[in-house]
């Protein structure tokens, strides 16, 4: 694939994102295998990923995240599943040559699901990205737009889950850093 990932997130970059996000949407049927998928990782965890125990070791503040996490799980509705998710949707993830986007790269755990998803991901790659802390805002109020409340909650609390896991076991340097947003995406969900 011609291009390169750049941490450099502009408004033509988020319109391209947003434009991308509608093409996802009714393309698929998962029978509810989405809202399971959902459910698992914010109540067990996944395979590699997701991992509570990471959590519960690391100090109190991150105990609390996951227990929100598992009580988000355990109150999951059926989530809307007739979308395409690349599930792990984030600016690095975007090969882009001379401004313009070329493909979209790591597809290992697409699925059908809810496009909502995608943009709560991109939302939480923002820690990484340049950008005008405005585009963030532009992201989640269309995820939120197109995304019922309860399964915005259950998305931020399996990113919160997800991204502190990760940044825990991986990049314990970045850990206040990561902690900061999921803060402030914890707040946005009441």
């Amino acid at each position: 694939m011609e291009g390169a990932w750049r941490d450099e997130v502009d408004l033509g970059l988020v319109t391209t994102v947003l434009a991308l996000n509608d093409l996802q949407s009714f393309r698929g049927d998962d029978a509810g295998e989405w809202t399971q998928y959902i459910r698992t990782t914010l109540c067990e965890g996944a395979d590699g990923y997701c991992i509570h125990e990471t959590l519960r070791r690391h100090d109190r503040w991150s105990r609390r995240v996951v227990g929100w996490v598992q009580e988000v799980g355990r109150s999951l509705p059926q989530l809307p599943g007739c979308d395409i998710v690349h599930v792990d949707f984030h600016h690095r993830n975007l090969l882009r040559n001379e401004g313009s986007l070329t493909a979209v790269v790591d597809w290992e755990g697409g699925r059908f699901g809810d496009r909502a998803f995608d943009l709560v991901t991109f939302c939480f790659g923002f820690t990484h990205a340049i950008a005008d802390p405005g585009l963030q805002e532009v992201v989640w109020n269309y995820a939120t737009s197109i995304g019922q409340p309860d399964a915005i909650t259950a998305y931020v609390a399996h990113m919160a889950l997800r991204r502190l896991d990760w940044t825990i076991r991986h990049h314990p340097g970045e850990i206040d850093l990561v902690a900061d947003l999921v803060r402030r995406y914890m707040s946005k969900c009441g």
